[in-house]
């Protein structure tokens, strides 16, 4: 069976449904053998009452849910102009309130948070609700993303994502000193269609851009729930995304609570994620301490589907940090 020594989402007592402390979640991966730990706990509608910026009457409505679908046959340029321009300015919105708070909340220069204890390097994270088709993180904002982000066979790409996609050296898509801090200090973002929003009624086209505008905002390392709802988008085109920019799509063990569908899901992202060299990260989803590093349903479709253990990016810390920072997100000293 697979030994995975890294755990990329677990839980504290600050998320709904959790109950144990940060020293709960070491305790328990220093004695399973776990190199590193990243607590993730959730900014979702389970916990957040309300999101100031994030107006749901407008943003989940039936109207723009149809409309944007750049896979539709009768899509004109001058359509993806509009969308193009549309776009920038939601960016540059985004990006100017992000750097406002940034100046009127400036970083530390030494890290404050505990990085490392009993043996177990220390990560943090947080979990963050896809609330609207425009890829709205709840509690965050909409995606931040750069004008030549994706770099393939090429192609300007700077709307959408590739459908081809050659070797491509990271540090030329998205370097170093273009990430923009993660509020509070966090280290990285997993982003997820919870499935409280699996209700959007919007297309294939557009739910499959919503994924790939918000992975490749340069502040979310992973794509999470993926499985968990049977929101219907273009995988490979997802993938090939993730693939490029050197990032996983993550999976977890809580994901197989969700039922049959949801496990067959599971295997058929596995046996893709393999055929086109993408990397996950399987996590175990924890709840409580004593499920922390423990992914056994995870193992064994690992095992079953003969997921080569070379795209599991968390095995263990040294393959972890190497491709998170392959992924452009800094240098981390533990």
């Amino acid at each position: 069976m697979t030994r995975i020594k890294c755990d990329l989402r677990t839980h504290t007592f600050f998320t709904a449904g959790a109950d144990s402390t940060i020293k709960d979640n070491i305790d328990v991966s220093a004695e399973n053998g776990i190199e590193l730990l990243a607590l993730t706990d959730s900014i979702s509608a389970l916990c957040l009452e309300s999101d100031e910026e994030f107006d749901e009457d407008v943003t989940i409505s039936e109207a723009d849910s149809e409309s944007d679908d750049r896979f539709a046959s009768d899509r004109t340029e001058e359509d993806a102009q509009t969308e193009e321009a549309a776009l920038t300015e939601r960016t540059v919105k985004t990006e100017e309130a992000a750097q406002t708070e940034e100046d009127s909340d400036p970083q530390p220069d030494e890290d404050f948070f505990l990085r490392s204890e009993s043996g177990v390097k220390l990560l943090y994270g947080c979990e963050a609700d896809i609330v609207s088709p425009e890829g709205y993180l709840l509690g965050v904002g909409l995606p931040i993303t750069g004008s030549s982000l994706l770099i393939t066979s090429g192609i300007r790409t700077d709307f959408g994502s590739p459908s081809e996609i050659d070797e491509v050296r990271v540090k030329d898509v998205v370097p170093n000193n273009e990430v923009s801090p993660i509020p509070g200090g966090m280290d990285f973002i997993i982003a997820g269609v919870n499935p409280k929003w699996a209700e959007m009624k919007i297309s294939k086209g557009k739910a499959t851009r919503m994924y790939t505008d918000v992975i490749s905002d340069r502040r979310v390392l992973m794509l999470g729930n993926l499985c968990r709802t049977d929101l219907e988008y273009d995988m490979d085109e997802v993938l090939k995304t993730c693939k490029v920019l050197n990032k996983p799509v993550e999976i977890d063990e809580r994901s197989f609570d969700y039922g049959d569908e949801a496990a067959l899901r599971i295997r058929k992202l596995l046996i893709r994620c393999a055929e086109l060299g993408v990397m996950i990260c399987a996590d175990s989803g924890a709840m409580h301490a004593a499920e922390v590093g423990m992914i056994p349903r995870l193992s064994r479709e690992l095992d079953e589907t003969g997921f080569p253990e070379s795209l599991i990016m968390n095995l263990d810390s040294a393959s972890f940090l190497t491709n998170y920072y392959k992924a452009g997100f800094p240098v981390i000293n533990f």
